[in-house]
């Protein structure tokens, strides 16, 4: 999976994130970046679909995953988006394979996450 492609027709595209912004990201999160996340970031810095879907910047995860209180609700989980409803994105930090799981971001019951995607390239694949 290293270097996934990211597909050019998906709405809102940023262009891809500076190495320092994602080094900073992954060294202040508790569990780190979670692999594919450090690929995703390598080809783009995000996104926002017409469907409201985001994938947050490299430069404003950390500020997510404090706000969304993540290392103590759902630790060794990384919230990397939302659906602009209130469901959160996340990734476990430490697999590298780990699939994408939803969860409702004032509940981060590990217990209560839905798979959504088999994998992060998988799951954006599926967003175009």
């Amino acid at each position: 999976m290293p270097g996934f492609p990211i597909p050019r027709t998906l709405p809102g595209l940023r262009a891809a994130s500076r190495p320092e912004v994602v080094l900073q990201a992954h060294a202040a999160l508790p569990g780190g970046l979670n692999a594919q996340l450090a690929w995703l970031y390598e080809a783009c810095d995000g996104f926002l679909t017409d469907a409201g879907i985001t994938v947050y910047e490299a430069a404003d995860i950390v500020e997510r995953n404090v706000t969304f209180e993540v290392a103590e609700y759902a630790p060794g989980f990384v919230v990397f988006g939302d659906d602009s409803g209130g469901r959160g994105f996340l990734l476990h930090a430490a697999t590298p394979d780990s699939p994408v799981y939803a969860s409702d971001l004032g509940d981060l019951d590990p217990g209560r996450f839905d798979v959504v995607g088999e994998d992060l390239a998988a799951w954006v694949a599926g967003l175009v």
